[in-house]
């Protein structure tokens, strides 16, 4: 497990990339991009379109993990990743777009699972807590955790102070070829007391959570799909 202080974090220019661009490619996002708007209204989604960011690189050497981002258009890694020429291409055109969130464990034992509403962008219906790395403020490896901590008030309604702890466990790349920084949040609630809290929530992405208990989480994992199986292999 990664603590904070372990944490370096590096954000260098969008020009610093490398990030590999196939000029052809990259010209048709823009009316890809309108297609997912288009798709969104209809559904009467909203679909987040500002700032977010790529991995670069990645390493963990002496007891320190480093990690340097770089700053990349929501709607740019959003696109790219569904464009069919990219497989041809390879991974260094790849987008490789940061997300945050992972494991969330109530403090009687339970791990906090999302079931999306109809208001959400995403085609899961299920999946873990968490969100698209949005912004690192302050630009240290406080930042990354805070915007996990944001996700968890803006998704289930939990306060920082509501945590007991917070770690990173790893990096994984899902099968969208995004990468997302996986985390375990042991909260100060129980399951009973966070499903009151989930009720009274601001924000309606998350329709329902659930709560699975210990020895059914690599089945239910299982049962997620795509690259979740991986995450057990993190605890």
């Amino acid at each position: 497990m990664i603590e904070q202080e372990q944490l370096k974090v590096t954000i260098i220019k969008p020009e610093q990339s490398n990030r590999v661009i196939d000029l052809d490619l990259e010209g048709k996002l823009t009316a890809k991009w309108q297609e997912k708007l288009e798709e969104a209204r209809e559904k009467g989604a909203i679909l987040y379109d500002g700032q977010s960011y790529r991995l670069e690189s990645f390493t963990f050497q002496n007891g320190f993990a480093y990690l340097t981002v770089s700053p990349l258009k929501f709607s740019i890694r959003s696109t790219l990743k569904t464009m069919p020429q990219l497989e041809n291409l390879g991974e260094t055109y790849y987008s490789h777009g940061l997300s945050v969130g992972g494991f969330v464990i109530t403090n009687d034992g339970y791990y906090v699972f999302a079931r999306k509403s109809r208001k959400s962008a995403s085609s899961l219906t299920k999946d873990i807590i968490g969100g698209v790395l949005e912004k690192i403020e302050p630009e240290t490896s406080v930042g990354i955790f805070n915007m996990n901590k944001i996700e968890l008030q803006e998704e289930i309604n939990v306060k920082p102070e509501m945590i007991n702890m917070m770690k990173i466990l790893g990096l994984v790349r899902s099968t969208s070829t995004d990468i997302v920084i996986v985390t375990s949040t042991l909260l100060n609630l129980s399951a009973a007391e966070l499903k009151s809290l989930f009720e009274k929530r601001v924000a309606k992405e998350l329709a329902v959570i659930e709560f699975i208990p210990s020895k059914n989480l690599s089945d239910y994992l299982v049962q997620l799909g795509g690259y979740k199986p991986l995450l057990g292999l993190l605890l």
